[in-house]
């Protein structure tokens, strides 16, 4: 019987045997263009990745955020489709322009879930869309600051 010790040595392992099978199979988006805002990030962002598809929708930051560094919010319309609301995105944290325009691209995925294919969560749909952006599954740059990394790793 494996300790818990070792059963988290084992699970640190195996998600960094992940990363480097991703490291050689896709390359990784680093974007390290100033922001003036999130609202104008979202903007931006809607433009170039998502060919302006994504409605137009509520974006702030939020200083009561504490577990989530973003958060995409929707409301269920009649007939259970999901309607896109806003995206909060943590005020308190130490951004970098590549981690902030990372976590905005997140959200915004979320965003083109919910709108386009009425799946909230990490569905295979926000995954597919994640990784044809750049960022799949365990993503981490190889020079990634302690204030780059994601809160679930």
């Amino acid at each position: 019987m494996f300790s818990t010790a070792r059963k988290k040595a084992r699970a640190a392992l195996l998600e960094e045997a992940k990363r480097q099978m991703y490291r050689k199979q896709v390359v990784f988006a680093e974007d390290n263009r100033p922001v003036s805002s999130v609202k104008a990030l979202y903007s931006e962002l809607n433009k170039e990745l998502f060919e302006g598809l994504l409605p137009a929708i509520e974006v702030k930051m939020n200083g009561r955020l504490q577990r989530t560094l973003g958060k995409a919010f929707y409301v269920v319309q009649s007939g259970g489709k999901f309607k896109p609301v806003r995206i909060e995105i943590k005020k308190s944290h130490k951004w970098s322009a590549r981690f902030l325009r990372k976590v905005m691209t997140h959200e915004m995925c979320h965003v083109w879930a919910y709108h386009f294919h009425n799946e909230k969560g990490h569905g295979p749909k926000f995954w597919s869309k994640m990784k044809m952006l750049g960022y799949p599954k365990t993503h981490c740059w190889d020079d990634a600051l302690p204030c780059e990394k994601d809160v679930w790793s």
